[in-house]
């Protein structure tokens, strides 16, 4: 998944201004993936659910200042999602790996198998119980209306 291309910014922009434009086209990029990564085998959508989870956290380790304390929420939610994502993943690809193996060398691997489906599942239900929980934060909202809290974040921007 590529990030897309953030219009407007010009190098003069205060800071706070420019980091609202680039935080709402990576949230913007995140919320894409749903309701297609709230389906458990949606492997493809999640794994870029996880990038674009990954971008938009980086993002906000550099300028989540500029949003004040639902800037700092964002950021803990984002490395959550962007974990629990990753775990997801990792089970994915291991999946793949035994399945590979099982075509060649059957003996074995069913039960390595079994275990990895048992744990994507609980990733899965805590990706959507986090999910959900995002959601019903309203922290979306709550991001792309938060302004500079002080006129010492508003200097920083100018």
């Amino acid at each position: 998944m590529k990030a897309q291309r953030v219009d407007g910014l010009a190098p003069a922009m205060p800071l706070g201004e420019a980091a609202r434009r680039i935080v709402a086209m990576r949230t913007a990029e995140l919320y894409a993936f749903v309701p297609e990564a709230l389906s458990e085998h949606a492997v493809t959508a999640m794994h870029d659910m996880r990038i674009a989870a990954k971008r938009l956290r980086y993002l906000l380790e550099l300028v989540g200042f500029c949003f004040g304390e639902v800037g700092a929420e964002a950021q803990a939610r984002a490395r959550e999602l962007q974990d629990v994502l990753g775990e997801i993943h990792d089970c994915d690809v291991m999946l793949e790996r035994i399945a590979a193996s099982h075509a060649s060398e059957p003996v074995g691997f069913d039960a390595l198998a079994a275990r990895f489906r048992a744990r994507r599942a609980e990733e899965f239900s805590r990706f959507t119980t986090l999910w959900l929980s995002i959601e019903a934060s309203g922290l979306r909202d709550r991001l792309l209306r938060s302004t500079l809290s002080s006129p010492a974040q508003e200097a920083v921007g100018a």
